[in-house]
């Protein structure tokens, strides 16, 4: 057990407002929050609208937007054909706003695409505005609000490198609400994608940290930054996941240089 000390030290590791929803609460000043629908920003490069400057993932303009967006979806959408994946219902876990969602409507061909994430100002921005698609909010415990084997392809770009001592119980939720032979694909940060964020000068506070070198120990598995927000990063050797993944899933790929060489990915089917 935890000591009392190591109890309190964690708590203050977790911001002020999670520590008790477990999720990110829409912040308003005032006694009441109101939920509102405008337009949205309105572009030619998509029949949906975007979301205003302060919701988007990484402060990028629309052009970045919709380039990174469609690229990753794109990238899926070659996944399912390569491995003959059979149209059905579809999560993106961790949606953010919808980067990727929002260009796999022709995927979903009458069943549901869903998107969750922890962050409630986007997921209500994304109800509000994107009518197309399913959305709700979960919290941080590593529970997904769908019966048993409801999707046949769950996704999940650059939330493994989120997580950390639950990654493998969100594995097993994943697994849980994953029909037979749907498809799981997800990216994460390992050796190789390190080794490519350095080779390219990327800017990561973690991976240039010199506490950082004993990931790269022979005996490291995985290494996680304390910070406990939502920026904090995880590091997962490669072989290490893929001896778990390999226990409930066939991995059918193993790719680098995803995300335009920011992480690695990982395909497999359920059994």
């Amino acid at each position: 057990m935890q000591s009392k000390k190591a109890i309190k030290r964690n708590i203050r590791l977790v911001p002020t407002h999670m520590r008790n929803s477990g999720f990110y609460p829409i912040s308003e000043d005032g006694e009441y929050t109101h939920i509102t629908k405008d337009r949205g920003i309105i572009h030619s490069g998509s029949q949906y609208p975007f979301p205003p400057q302060e919701l988007m993932q990484y402060g990028e303009s629309i052009e970045k937007h919709i380039e990174s967006g469609k690229s990753d979806a794109n990238r899926i959408q070659e996944i399912a054909e390569k491995y003959n994946w059979s149209k059905g219902n579809i999560l993106d876990f961790a949606c953010s706003n919808a980067r990727v969602l929002r260009w796999l409507d022709k995927m979903t061909d009458g069943h549901e695409a869903w998107g969750v994430d922890i962050d409630a100002n986007r997921i209500m921005w994304n109800i509000t505005h994107l009518n197309s698609f399913h959305f709700a909010t979960i919290q941080t415990n590593a529970h997904l609000p769908f019966s048993d084997k409801f999707f046949n392809l769950v996704y999940g770009y650059s939330i493994f490198t989120h997580l950390d001592e639950l990654t493998f119980t969100w594995i097993a939720e994943i697994r849980r609400v994953l029909e037979k032979d749907g498809l799981f694909i997800f990216t994460l940060l390992d050796s190789e994608a390190i080794k490519s964020k350095l080779d390219r000068n990327m800017k990561n506070k973690m991976i240039h940290d010199p506490a950082f070198e004993k990931y790269h120990d022979e005996n490291t598995c995985m290494t996680f930054s304390h910070s406990r927000s939502n920026r904090f990063h995880t590091a997962i050797k490669r072989d290490f996941i893929c001896d778990i993944l390999d226990k409930y899933f066939d991995i059918l790929e193993v790719a680098d240089e995803t995300m335009a060489g920011t992480q690695s990915l990982i395909v497999c089917r359920q059994r």
